[in-house]
């Protein structure tokens, strides 16, 4: 999987967007949430909190989002 070319399919102006599996993966979620966790650690200087993830009723929501 080339990483670069799926981010540029996947992350659009608010949100992300993809055919699954082959553009949004379990892996592709787990690192966009790792990223985001670390992200707001460094910028907001919290060790914990809560953000919110939607998602819709589609084959490979909640696989991806257990990621």
């Amino acid at each position: 999987m080339d990483l670069r070319s799926v981010i540029h399919r996947v992350f659009q102006t608010y949100d992300m967007r993809g055919v699954y599996p082959d553009d949004l993966t379990p892996e592709i979620g787990y690192r966009v949430g790792r990223a985001l966790a670390a992200y707001l650690e460094e910028a907001m200087r919290v060790e914990s909190g809560h953000v919110a993830i939607g998602r819709d009723m589609r084959h490979g929501s909640d696989e991806i989002a257990a990621a």
